[in-house]
Order: C-alpha cells, then sequence, then structure tokens
C-alpha cells in the first residue's frame, strides 16, 4: 500500500511539472480574484468621474490630464467611448459603466503579471518552483491582491514593467525586442510616473542579468532610446496641447499631481509601508504610530508592541535572508539590480507618503527575482530558501482573508448600521454626511462604487473635514463652513457624524494623535460643540443634524471671516 501510495505522489509530481507553471499562476489569480473584494479604491473614483465629465461635456476636465498619471484617463475615456460609440451611445455610458471599465483594465493587466512574472523568472534560470513561490508572493501580496480589483493605473503599470523586463531579457537578443521593452518601460511611466524610479534598474537589466556582452550594451542603448522618445514625446505633445510650454509651467503641472498633499514623510512610515505593501497587518501600523508619537488618546505601551511586530520582523527577516543568499552565491550581480531598482523607490517612500503600499510596486519585479533566485540556489532546509517560501505562504495566508469577500460584507454591515436610519426625506438633493477625516470608511465605501442599493438608499455626498498632510489641512474649519453654507442655500441638510463631538477618538476611527501637528482631535469636539444640533440617526455612532439656524449661519460665517 505504501509503495503504491508513493507512486501515485510521484505521478502527480510528474503531471504537475508538464503543466507550464505560468497556467499554474493564471489559476491561482482567478481563484484569488473570486474570493477576494477591493477594500481601498484611492483615487480611482475620482479618475471615473473625470472620464465622465468629458464623455458629457466635450471638455476635458481640469485633472484628465493628471500629469503623474498622464495617459489613464485618456486610455479609460477611450476604451468607453468606443464601446459605447459602437452602439451610437457615447454620450450616454452611466458612471458605473466607466468604472466597470476602468476595473476590467486593472483585473487584465493583473492576469498579465501571473503570465509575464513566472515565463520571465524561468527564462532568468529560476526553477519552476521558485518561479512559481515569487509568483504567488506577488498575486497574494497586500498591495496587488486590493489593487486587482480597483480601477487605478498601478496594476497596469506594474504589467508594463514586467513586460519590458521579459522583452529586454538576455535571450531576446533581436533590437526589435529592445525597442518594444523600452517602449513598454515607457508604457509603466506614463501610466504611474513614479515607475520612472525603476528605470535605471530595468534599462539596465539586460547588461547586469545577463553576460555583460556587446549584445546586451546594444539592447540597453534600443531600449534606452525607445523609451526616451516614446516617454519624452508624449509628455511634450501633452505639454504643447495644454498650453504648458516653460519650465517653469511644466514645473508647475507636475506639482498639481501631488494634490496638494505634504508631508507624509520618514524612515518608519517607508518602512511600514514596504511591509505593508506585501503582508496586510491590519491596525498595526496605527499602533506603532501611536507608540512612535506617544498618542496620549489611545497609548501605547512597549509590551504591547511585542505581539503586534512579528509579521514586520518576518518580512525583513526575509529581505536579509535573500541579500545574504545572492551576496554568497554566483548571482551577486541580481543583488546589484536589485539595489538599482529598489534604492530610488525606497528614497521616495522616505521623502513622500512611504506609507501607501502602491507606493512599492516599482520595485516588485526586482524584489521577486531575487526572491526566486534565492530559492532556486538556497541549501534545503536553509534560511534563504525556507524564509521566501514561507513569505508567500503567509502572504496567502494573512492577506487573502483580510480582504475576502466575507470580511467585506462584515465591514459592509457595520457601515450600513451607521447610515442605514436614513431616507430619502431626511437627505434632500445637496444633502452631506460630515466626517471627520477623509480616511473614514463610510466615504471609503460610498467611493468604491460597491454600495448595496437595497440596505442603502438615498443619493447624497460626503464631506472629510480633515485630510492630514494636505495642504488644506489647518483651513480644515474654513473649507467645511465654505461647503457648509452652500448646502443650506441649495435648499440640502447636513447631518454631522457623532464622532466630531467625541472628546476621545476610538481606537478604530484610525485617527492617529500627532499624525499631522497641524491638528489635533481635540479641535473637532471644540468647534462643533456651540452650534444647535437636531435630530439624531443611526444610533451612538450614527449622526446628527447640524441645524440651519441664524445663530449657526452666523457662525459659520464668523469662521470665514476670520481667516
Amino acid at each position: 500500500m505504501a509503495t503504491e501510495g508513493r507512486s501515485i505522489v510521484r505521478a502527480l509530481r510528474a503531471g504537475l511539472q508538464t503543466v507550464h507553471p505560468a497556467a499554474w499562476c493564471a489559476a491561482l489569480y482567478v481563484v484569488l480574484g473570486l474570493v477576494t473584494h477591493i477594500h481601498l479604491t484611492g483615487d480611482a473614483p475620482e479618475y471615473a468621474g473625470e472620464i465622465y465629465d468629458r464623455l458629457r461635456t466635450g471638455v476635458p476636465p481640469a485633472g484628465f490630464w493628471d500629469a503623474g498619471h498622464l495617459v489613464w484617463r485618456p486610455l479609460g475615456f477611450a476604451l468607453v467611448y468606443s464601446v459605447e460609440r459602437v452602439g451610437q451611445a457615447a454620450d450616454t455610458a452611466t458612471l458605473s459603466a466607466i468604472s466597470h471599465t476602468l476595473i476590467v483594465i486593472s483585473w487584465v493587466a493583473g492576469l498579465a503579471c501571473a503570465l509575464i512574472l513566472p515565463t520571465w523568472l524561468l527564462r532568468l534560470g529560476a526553477s519552476p518552483q521558485a518561479s512559481i513561490f515569487a509568483t504567488a508572493t506577488l498575486l497574494s501580496a497586500n498591495a496587488f491582491l486590493n489593487y486587482t480589483h480597483g480601477g487605478s493605473s498601478y496594476v497596469p503599470a506594474l504589467a508594463c514593467l514586467l513586460a519590458g523586463l521579459y522583452l529586454l531579457s538576455p535571450n531576446h537578443s533581436v533590437p526589435g525586442f529592445s525597442v518594444l521593452g523600452g517602449l513598454s518601460l515607457a508604457g509603466a511611466v506614463l501610466l504611474w510616473f513614479p515607475f520612472i524610479l525603476a528605470l535605471p534598474g530595468a534599462l539596465l537589466a539586460p547588461w547586469l542579468l545577463g553576460m555583460r556582452s556587446r549584445d546586451s550594451v546594444r539592447s540597453v542603448a534600443y531600449a534606452t532610446a525607445a523609451c526616451a522618445v516614446a516617454g519624452f514625446g508624449t509628455y511634450a505633445a501633452v505639454a504643447v496641447h495644454l498650453n504648458v510650454i516653460s519650465p517653469t509651467g511644466f514645473l508647475e503641472w507636475f506639482k498639481r499631481s501631488s494634490h496638494g498633499i505634504t508631508g507624509n514623510s520618514g524612515v518608519s512610515r517607508a518602512a511600514f509601508g514596504l511591509s505593508r505593501s506585501f503582508l496586510n497587518m491590519g491596525s498595526d501600523g496605527a499602533v506603532l504610530k501611536r507608540f512612535l508619537l506617544h498618542d496620549p488618546y489611545n497609548p501605547v505601551a512597549s509590551a504591547d508592541l511585542v505581539s503586534l511586530g512579528w509579521k514586520f520582523v518576518f518580512f525583513y527577516a526575509v529581505l536579509v535572508a535573500i541579500a545574504v543568499t545572492l551576496w554568497r552565491s554566483s548571482w551577486r550581480w541580481r543583488l546589484v539590480f536589485c539595489l538599482i531598482s529598489a534604492v530610488p523607490v525606497a528614497l521616495f517612500g522616505i521623502s513622500w507618503q512611504g506609507g501607501d503600499t502602491e507606493r512599492y510596486f516599482p520595485l516588485f519585479p526586482a524584489l521577486l527575482l531575487a526572491l526566486a533566485t534565492s530559492i532556486s540556489t538556497g541549501r534545503a532546509r536553509s534560511m534563504g530558501r525556507l524564509l521566501p517560501e514561507s513569505l508567500a505562504v503567509l502572504s496567502l495566508l494573512v492577506n487573502v482573508p483580510a480582504h475576502s469577500r466575507h470580511m467585506f460584507a462584515a465591514e459592509e454591515s457595520a457601515i450600513v448600521a451607521r447610515v442605514g436610519a436614513f431616507d430619502d426625506s431626511l437627505l434632500p438633493p445637496g444633502s452631506i454626511l460630515v466626517l471627520p477625516t477623509f480616511n473614514d470608511r463610510l466615504g471609503a465605501y460610498f467611493r468604491s462604487g460597491t454600495v448595496d442599493r437595497q440596505r442603502i438608499r438615498g443619493t447624497y455626498g460626503f464631506h472629510g473635514l480633515v485630510e492630514k498632510g494636505s495642504d488644506n489641512t489647518p483651513q480644515w474649519r474654513e473649507g467645511f463652513s465654505t461647503r457648509a453654507l452652500a448646502v443650506w442655500d441649495a435648499g440640502g441638510r447636513i447631518w454631522l457624524s457623532r464622532r466630531v463631538l467625541s472628546p476621545i477618538p476610538e481606537k478604530d476611527w484610525d485617527w492617529v494623535e500627532g499624525d499631522d501637528r497641524r491638528v489635533s482631535w481635540s479641535d473637532l469636539p471644540a468647534f462643533f460643540t456651540p452650534f444647535e444640533l437636531g435630530a439624531t440617526r443611526g444610533g451612538v455612532d450614527g449622526f446628527v443634524e447640524l441645524l440651519p439656524t441664524p445663530r449657526n449661519r452666523s457662525r459659520l460665517r464668523a469662521t470665514l471671516a476670520s481667516d
């Protein structure tokens, strides 16, 4: 019986080895897509809204040619216009249809990543097992798992980067492949500008990852020329179209792509952001920030960090093990490639918004190549092999449940409890719900476009009071006062989250005192408590109406006058 069992296992292994790793990875990608759900949309709703405005008015809105995502909105517009034009209904495309178009692009790009990455790794000498482990790490990575469900340009840009690296791999010595590789790399930058940080490593890949021959140098030259012509040419054409012809105007155009976000810098933020891009850490990030910033509202003791930081420590232990394995092997040049690709991205993360998980997509290919190489060359049961393999397993075990549809349904139920008591009579056209911050989960849920209309009725807007790290953060009172008066003048009603009246923020409200020193939580209740308030809806964590009384109007006008 035991002999027969071993024979069956060997037969199964032999059968599995006959299937290309890319096929297994594509199957895994489809399964993960079926069981998971987006939890963070980023700016995807804004992209869809600007495409919608472009279709309706015929005039590109202000953000349509955003320098940071130069071709993303135009690409979505062209696809929607082409599809709808076939039915002679290009001007009737719904916002939902546009959002779904962008999501489909992201999903297809994710599938392309699942196919290209293992193929590229095999071409560079990784074992089939290592290529599958590395690709599984990507497909289940916290950031990747989320944004493949969204309508942002991050995953399409990553697919272009991987395609460029594959076309520039050593076995592709034909100049045409080098040109196509350069064009693919330019496409990554045009979709999301921070991918320019990965270009030095990617353009040098034929030399760093090849035999460093004359053919490699020629491939680098062709790719660099093609990338430069496509990238600079596209930016120049759009700049001329926008009449941005001076160096100052060009810099201002790029500056607007930051959307007024400042600060959010630091080594600790970047270190945690990189690890979070691979492993979902729940509220660990907020807990760590509370500890580092000595949050007086929700203090964190040193002992509390012991049980929280194990994923953080494990992730960086994996990186150390990979680096040591590559340094001791004959693949040291791959470590150089990894450093050239990763260091610019890491430095950028330290200087600006390093906590955002998508910030590290440009270094994913280099890191995953290093991971696959470490698995392929590491000795059996060595840390250089066991830890990278464990990262793939841990990523699946941690991230998939966190992004599961079941988890999303639970979060949705909590959101419904906050606003389920509203009906159309309480929310006439133009009404708004006021939330403490732009990151409030209620607002994020509505921006995602996945609202369950059978459980939540009405159409209304949201106003986040505080957007940390923005140029406008200190003027949050004036921003609210301006909008509140406009809402009342238009016949709408204003409902304040009862959270803004609480003297202390709860732990699950995503507020960390000191995260932006220009604003404190105590500013919120101090500002809103003196106002005349009306009825309450939604229970303890619901909303209370800000009444349009003469006294309240006078207070808002006084706020604007003092500014």
